[in-house]
């Protein structure tokens, strides 16, 4: 069966976004963008688009290092996605993202308190 979700990045250079995918963890996408989002912020990486980007894939895998459960789409993601994609948006290199989900644009920062608030 699985748990099938994506993760949509898109970074200033490039306007075909690319989706980090989990076949187990689905049901937990959006708390896992927050947390990935977090650490980015905690780092003082959360305006440098490359670093964040990486960090949140860690965040997905737990930097398992294994041959499956994860993985990197460009383009459209696969059709069997289960849940709505939060998409990660960086306008202009340097600058803060913000975070597309449902029908709502939200700041880095407002995102990870409206997942911090429903998880608790």
């Amino acid at each position: 069966m699985g748990s099938r979700g994506h993760i949509g990045i898109v970074q200033s250079n490039n306007p075909t976004p690319i989706y980090f995918y989990t076949h187990w963890r689905g049901y937990d996408i959006r708390a896992i963008l927050a947390e990935g989002l977090l650490k980015a912020q905690e780092e003082g990486r959360l305006s440098d688009e490359t670093y964040a980007t990486r960090i949140i894939f860690d965040v997905l895998t737990g930097c398992t290092g294994e041959s499956t459960g994860y993985g990197i789409m460009i383009g459209e993601p696969a059709g069997d996605n289960e849940y709505e994609i939060p998409t990660v948006i960086w306008e202009n290199a340097c600058d803060n993202p913000f975070v597309l989900y449902g029908d709502r644009r939200y700041s880095a920062s407002d995102f990870i308190d409206s997942v911090s608030r429903v998880d608790t």
